[in-house]
């Protein structure tokens, strides 16, 4: 096999192998459900009004999570202090936490974030 026989099989190779990769990353990424995966952001508490949480992003987030947000809490959120458990009423404005969720975020104002996984309160003391 001569040198342009072995070059042209190489890049035919290298050209069959990069469509695969490409094919298959994108089959993975459609059929990869993003809500699979939890985020987590910091923020300190506006307003409560029963079950719905106000909040405004922190400025130690990255830029996507700066801004203002409104989830609810139901009997599948966990709600943490210190490791112990709380209720909802326990939580008041100005308090700081941190919120992990796996749904989506529709882009409203403010934006509403679904299936919250997780508030932990970060503040030193209820």
């Amino acid at each position: 096999m001569n040198k342009k026989m072995r070059i042209s099989a190489f890049i035919i190779v290298l050209a069959i192998a990069a469509i695969i990769s490409a094919g298959a990353g994108y089959y993975m990424g459609i059929n990869k459900n993003s809500r699979d995966l939890p985020y987590s952001f910091y923020a300190e508490i506006t307003e409560i009004d029963g079950s719905d949480f106000q909040v405004k992003g922190l400025a130690v987030n990255q830029i996507n999570y700066r801004g203002d947000y409104i989830f609810r809490v139901d009997e599948k959120t966990l709600l943490i202090w210190r490791g112990t458990e709380m209720d909802s009423g326990e939580f008041r404005p100005g308090q700081r936490i941190a919120v992990t969720f796996a749904g989506v975020v529709f882009e409203s104002y403010p934006q509403w974030i679904t299936e919250i996984v997780k508030v932990e309160l970060l503040d030193d003391e209820k």
